[in-house]
């Protein structure tokens, strides 16, 4: 078991030294949109949002990861019929194996919409924050740690342990069309990027950056009758030679007669071999979403189908007192 341990830690760091994977993101992406694209920042309906996310995977290995995620954003009280301001703050946080590799992440974001007529938006939207990321040396073990007599912990190790932490600022940016057919049926679409100042991420080299991650997303709402609505959704994801697309839809059956708004189910899938269930409730402009990944790639005999867990919270409240010019845009609902 212990060599089993060794191995992994080893493997997880050199995915991490070399860069090749993705960076963070969740199976219930549109439950994090500041994240995934800023351009996401006050499309809702209402004034305010609030959310957070929390999901736990592989629990088949010694220490699963876990990541923690929260944004908040609102319509800015400025602008006119045609044209919307936006700002937002989101942060996350990432506790991963058994190096405690912890990753904290806090961005600003702000965006414009312009009413382009005929029930058209468009928007575009900017985010700049902060990023520091640390790893634990002391839960690792090294080769040099081994005598003749076996592994001893208490042996320091010749191992450099870098810069600690590694701190860096960063920015993403990204553009969105929407259109409102009526109020029944909304299309949308995004393009985003993120890294844009491809900043230099390693413990011990100051030459490797990271590279741009981009990121398309589209989706609609619609409202099939009075008891029965559909939020289709997917995402494609593209960084260095790594590569995701996960594509599904919630359906929202709509009681009239149950002290819930409305009862969700969904159903997800991850090209990477993945199918995503979906299990929530609104219930006064909350809504609450329950998540499971069943693994079903090739790492199946690790994982023994276990993916990852996943829930989040989203709160949509609106002023006290409207202002005296509403604006109205596309509902996107997540």
């Amino acid at each position: 078991m212990k060599k089993h341990t060794v191995i992994l830690i080893i493997f997880f760091n050199l995915i991490f030294s070399a860069l090749k994977g993705q960076d963070i993101h969740f199976s219930q992406f549109y439950a994090a949109p500041l994240m995934l694209n800023p351009a996401l920042t006050g499309q809702f309906p209402g004034d305010y949002r609030a959310g957070i996310q929390y999901r736990d995977q592989y629990r088949s290995i010694p220490v699963p990861y876990q990541t923690f995620e929260g944004f908040f954003d609102t319509r800015l009280p400025f602008g006119s019929m045609k044209q919307q301001f936006s700002a937002g703050l989101w942060i996350l946080n990432d506790q991963a194996g058994d190096g405690n590799l912890s990753s904290n992440k806090t961005f600003a974001t702000f965006s414009f919409n312009q009413n382009l007529g005929n029930g058209f938006w468009a928007g575009v939207g900017i985010g700049a924050g902060f990023i520091q990321k640390k790893l634990d040396y002391s839960a690792l073990v090294f080769d040099d740690q081994w005598t003749q007599s076996g592994f001893d912990p208490g042996v320091s190790t010749a191992e450099p342990a870098g810069q600690q932490p590694l701190k860096y600022p960063d920015m993403q940016a990204g553009i969105l069309i929407s259109y409102e057919a009526d109020k029944d049926r909304v299309f949308y679409g995004g393009i985003s990027l993120n890294h844009l100042l491809k900043p230099k991420e390693s413990f011990i080299s100051s030459g490797n950056r990271l590279d741009f991650r981009w990121t398309v997303n589209a989706g609609g709402h619609f409202l099939i009758n009075d008891f029965l609505a559909i939020d289709p959704a997917l995402i494609y994801m593209n960084q260095d030679k790594a590569s995701e697309w996960i594509i599904g839809a919630n359906a929202a059956y709509l009681p009239a007669n149950l002290p819930v708004e409305s009862l969700i189910l969904g159903l997800w899938g991850r090209a990477s071999g993945d199918i995503i269930s979906s299990v929530g409730a609104d219930y006064h402009r909350v809504r609450l979403l329950i998540s499971y990944d069943l693994n079903i790639s090739s790492l199946k005999t690790v994982s023994q189908y276990r993916g990852g867990t996943e829930m989040s919270l989203l709160y949509t409240w609106k002023r006290k007192h409207p202002p005296l010019q509403e604006i109205i845009v596309p509902c996107i609902r997540f």
